[in-house]
Formats: C-alpha cells, structure tokens, sequence
C-alpha cells in the first residue's frame, strides 16, 4: 500500500489541511467541573499539531444540559465556547486545525449521570422535545464556530443519540421518526445536518461520524442503515463532507427501555 499522499495537502471544502493526517475525537477526560477546560487539554492538543497532525478533532461536545454528564464536555452556553478558544488557540498556535464532535449521548452517558441530567432516547422522546434538539445541534454549531473551530463534526456513531435513531433495534418508535422505513430512521439525523449547516459558514467542512459496523444488528453495516453514508443519496444541501467510518466498540448494554 502506498502512502505517498500522506503528507501532501488537501482540501475540503473551504478548509486547507497542510497534510492528510488527522487526530480523531477521544475522550481524554481532561474536564474540569462538567464545564471547564482542564489546563492540560489545550496542551495536549498543541503537542500533537506541533507534532505534525494536519487536523485535531476535539472530543464530543454535549449539546444540552439533558445527556452533559460529568466525563464530557459541554458546548450550549458562551461560557463553553470562551473555554474551548483556549483549545482552538493552542492548537492554530501550533500550526495546525480545529474541529470538534457536535454530540447527544441517548443512553450511553446514563452511567454517569447527576440530578441535572435526563435519560433521552428516541423511544423517551416527545416529537416536540426532537424538534428542540435538532435546534441544539444547531446552536452549539454556531458557539462552535465562533470559539475558532476550522471544521464541526456530527457525531452519529457509537449508539449515541443519532445512531439510536437509525438502528431499527434501537428504534422502536412508529411515527415519522420510527422505524418503518430507512427514510424515518435517518429523518432526525438529516435535519440535524440541515440545521448545523444552517449555522456555519458555506465553506466550513461538517464532516459525521458512523460506525463501519454496527454492532447492534449482526452482519449490518452503517452503510446499508444510513442514507447520510451514500452520497448520491442526499441533495447538496445535507451532505457531509466527508463522512469519517469508525471501528471503536459500539457500546453494547441493552438500552434502559429494554434491561431485564
């Protein structure tokens, strides 16, 4: 395998990388308080762009107090976004870029839940609380952007939120957002696509997350559940570019709505 163009630039959408090789988004834990930034993590990230990584992606943000537990950082209030330009800077200090996972957890952070949280899944949720969600996704991309971040990206993977919505296992609902059809189990993530858009710049790379396999569903792949993941699919206004495959471990307890 050759990997000549491992160090050559790129360019997606409006955004020049000076190399191929990017950080993905993992959880350092380097949180301090739910609500601040611990003093090692714009350090962390300043040494791997120093070290020659053309693209940090920042861990998962949580966009509402409701799935914000302790492990996680939160991005749905300016005090937020002021302490995530300590990490855009350190990281543009060091030559390189900044992107960050927009995130809903569903209910895989529950373990880790305070009194301030909410267990929301697609089976717990109202069509009206759906609707204010999309609208958080759309807003922490606009504090996204305005804490210095180069690129934004939605997290659908991992059985988080969105993944919860395109996994008929995990699905269970039989309205606009059930499963009954592909088209209903993306609905959700598509207009979450829509409303970030609506909230960055034209020229501002949204890349998403997927799993390469899903792990709910034996023998399924996300491509085969996702329209998002076929790019032929979807019109120009709702594609992301470009779609980042993951293979981390899907978490796989039971959702609460189907423990013993």
């Amino acid at each position: 395998m050759s990997y000549d163009a491992l160090f050559s630039p790129i360019k997606l959408r409006g955004l020049e990388l000076k190399n191929r090789v990017v950080l993905p988004g993992m959880n350092t834990k380097m949180v301090k308080n739910k609500h601040d930034v611990g003093e090692d993590l714009p350090a962390y990230h300043a040494a791997r762009a120093a070290g020659g990584c053309g693209l940090n992606i920042v861990e998962l943000v949580s966009i509402c107090p409701e799935c914000h537990a302790y492990l996680y950082l939160g991005l749905y209030n300016e005090h937020h976004r002021d302490e995530l330009r300590k990490v855009t800077d350190a990281i543009h200090a060091a030559g390189g870029k900044a992107a960050v996972q927009i995130w809903h957890g569903g209910f895989v952070p529950e373990e880790f839940f305070d009194k301030t949280n909410k267990l929301e899944t697609p089976d717990t949720l109202t069509v009206e609380r759906i609707h204010e969600i999309v609208k958080q996704f759309g807003y922490s991309a606009k504090l996204a952007v305005e804490a210095g971040f180069d690129a934004l990206e939605f997290h659908g993977a991992h059985t988080y939120l969105p993944h919860e919505f395109m996994n008929p296992s995990l699905n269970k609902r039989t309205d606009e957002y059930g499963n009954q059809s592909l088209e209903n189990r993306c609905r959700f993530n598509l207009e979450v696509i829509r409303e970030m858009r609506k909230n960055m710049p034209e020229d501002m790379p949204l890349l998403m997350r997927l799993d390469a396999i899903d792990e709910m569903l034996p023998a399924v792949t996300t491509r085969s559940t996702c329209p998002a993941a076929t790019p032929a699919a979807l019109p120009p206004c709702t594609k992301c570019r470009p779609t980042t495959w993951s293979r981390a471990s899907t978490w796989i307890t039971s959702p609460p709505s189907r423990r013993a």
